[in-house]
């Protein structure tokens, strides 16, 4: 999402935009409460936030199982942020 706003022209937009939704997702971070507890209606945005598939990996880990939502985030993240260097690099 970072990269997205950094591909705008308008630098003082995109500054003031990124720290409106960093403040904003960092309270859906799953972090502190494990992923499985939360409600439907904040699994949801909790998925948008990075952190959340780190500190679900981390409590995997921990506890000595495998976690499909990390690998699965993870492959998803990947996948976005190629397509977005090749349209990047395709730019003149």
């Amino acid at each position: 999402m970072g990269l997205d706003l950094g591909l705008s022209f308008n630098y003082r937009k995109v500054n003031q935009l990124s720290q409106v939704i960093g403040s904003g997702l960092s309270f859906f971070a799953a972090t502190f409460i494990p992923f499985s507890i939360l409600p439907l209606y904040f699994k949801i945005p909790t998925l948008l936030e990075p952190s959340t598939f780190i500190a679900q990996e981390l409590r995997c880990n921990l506890s000595g199982q495998v976690s499909i939502l990390w690998y699965l985030g993870i492959i998803i993240y990947t996948l976005i942020f190629l397509i977005i260097y090749m349209y990047v690099r395709k730019k003149p």
